[in-house]
């Protein structure tokens, strides 16, 4: 995963492959931060710390990316190119 700064905006980018097609690269993008405004002290409302609102938001990150690949009626593609990455 890496920070994708070029977008305009901080996205978290997991990029995966398929073990029963390994020619194709397949793409997942996330905001790298909550939409949520922080507070005063520059935590995110609902957490204690920046910790726990780092796992927080990678915990929702994380269930949003199996979402995505495993849940009935998404899942990946059923066609890809190998020229390329293929985006969620």
């Amino acid at each position: 995963m890496w920070l994708n700064e070029s977008s305009g905006s901080d996205e978290i980018v997991v990029l995966f492959r398929d073990l029963g097609r390994p020619e194709c690269l397949f793409g997942f993008k996330a905001s790298s931060v909550e939409s949520e405004q922080p507070g005063p002290d520059g935590t995110p409302r609902n957490y204690y710390t920046l910790e726990d609102a780092a796992v927080g938001h990678a915990t929702v990150v994380r269930v949003n990316f199996e979402e995505e690949v495993y849940a009935a009626g998404y899942g990946l593609p059923k066609e890809c190119s190998p020229h390329g990455i293929n985006w969620l």
